[in-house]
């Protein structure tokens, strides 16, 4: 304990104002009123007040801080003191108050290291950064200021003697400063996280709407399906489907939804869906993509708009029609042919902007073997870290390469070789890819 005789405050910096005078008026001095006593409410649509817990074991301590900061506004909002006479009852005040903005702690109280067991209480037990500790002290010879400094993970540090009202002004002002913007920060990354967390859910929902069992249809022996889907962010745009129309017509699609993030993401589960439920109307691959233009079009405000390629094969036949609405040229490799070529396809147009496009039906005759492969261009368009792209040219080389034709090692292959390529750059766009293969012989 210190004696009652200690400085508490030491004016001559401020010269001795009137103002100054007023501290060192007796507890029984009338007129004074303290601002948001505890236990004081606030009107609903009033800003809270700051609060403020004065640790000390001497009540002078307590009511001087209180009249020089008696009339202190930040932002707009008053003052709530807390008062703690022991460490004891402070690491109770700080359980209570999770919202305390600043402590004004002393050092020596119960015990002569009191106050640092309440700082290491507040960092490692309430695991709370974000209050502010003003460590007040008049007898500094029981905490150093460099080894306190250096050890315990306080915001300040002041001998009570140099505590002009000044000072003590300046040092709260600073303080509340740090703190709004640290908690401003922390609400910041708590709204971040929420938003990360919502979008690895909607990652999940999105991933659940795409085939992802393989094999698919396992009694069926006439062909052999693998897709798969990276997005760039959380979720992406890119999609892909397929499905029987019929026993013996098989659809599949993939489409790529302008640019990524949320929005394609909603605008891939639209077009995914109209493509479905107008494929199963057993019309023809171009008349799937004039209505779905259509539907899109419509309120379509923010003019997002989509690729997509979409093949019907008969599966008694081998015969494949097909229509392209601005997407990709797939590959075809014929069984009896090494080299793989590009599909060329007529009147191809993007879908959601150009009402009543009239999309054209391409058709070709696959036999026992053959391969289709489609992608979107994340894959064509991936960037070496010469920013250099994959390429139309590079995809058929290596495609064309691959010995085993089986649909599962295409992909891999082709997946190797873009992670070669780009050696883990950053995916600026979804990745995806489609790959069937025709067994059946007619």
């Amino acid at each position: 304990m210190r004696n009652n005789n200690d400085i508490l405050f030491d004016f001559e910096d401020d010269k001795s104002t009137s103002e100054d005078d007023l501290l060192f008026e007796s507890e029984e001095s009338d007129g004074i009123i303290y601002t948001f006593q505890d236990g004081e409410e606030y009107l609903e649509n009033e800003l809270p007040p700051w609060k403020i817990l004065i640790v000390d074991d001497e009540e002078e301590v307590h009511k001087i801080t209180r009249i020089v900061l008696d009339d202190f506004t930040f932002e707009g909002r008053d003052m709530r003191f807390i008062n703690a006479y022991s460490a004891a009852e402070a690491k109770k005040l700080l359980n209570e108050h999770s919202d305390i903005a600043i402590v004004l702690l002393d050092v020596v109280m119960e015990n002569e290291d009191s106050g640092l067991e309440v700082v290491k209480y507040i960092r490692e037990e309430l695991g709370n950064k974000l209050v502010q500790i003003i460590l007040r002290t008049g007898q500094p010879g029981q905490a150093p200021e460099r080894s306190v400094i250096k050890e315990y993970d306080i915001n300040d540090y002041k001998e009570k003697t140099e505590l002009t009202s000044k000072k003590l002004y300046t040092t709260v002002m600073t303080s509340l400063r740090s703190y709004k913007n640290l908690k401003k920060l922390e609400e910041t990354s708590a709204a971040k996280e929420k938003i990360e967390s919502e979008l690895q859910v909607a990652s999940k929902i999105q991933a659940s709407m795409l085939p992802r069992i393989f094999p698919p249809f396992p009694d069926r022996n006439e062909f052999e399906i693998f897709a798969s889907m990276e997005p760039a962010r959380n979720v992406g745009g890119d999609f892909y489907d397929f499905f029987f129309i019929n026993d013996n017509k098989f659809c599949f699609v993939i489409g790529d939804v302008a640019g990524n993030g949320v929005p394609a993401a909603l605008f891939m589960v639209i077009t995914k869906t109209l493509i479905k439920n107008e494929a199963l109307r057993n019309i023809s691959a171009e008349e799937i993509l004039y209505n779905v233009n259509n539907a899109l079009c419509k309120d379509n405000d923010e003019y997002i708009f989509v690729t997509a390629f979409i093949g019907i094969l008969d599966l008694d036949t081998g015969e494949l029609e097909f229509a392209n609405a601005g997407h990709n040229s797939p590959l075809i490799c014929r069984a009896e042919d090494r080299e793989c070529s590009y599909i060329k396809s007529n009147n191809t147009f993007i879908l959601g902007i150009t009402e009543e496009f009239e999309y054209q039906r391409g058709s070709l005759s696959l036999d026992s073997g053959d391969v289709i492969f489609l992608y979107t261009d994340g894959v064509t368009e991936s960037r070496d870290e010469n920013k250099e792209q994959y390429g139309n040219v590079r995809l058929q080389k290596v495609i064309s390469k691959i010995e085993n034709k089986d649909v599962y090692n295409i992909e891999q292959v082709v997946k190797d070789d873009l992670s070669k390529f780009t050696k883990g750059a950053y995916l600026f766009d979804d990745v995806t890819m489609l790959v069937l293969k025709f067994n059946r012989t007619r």
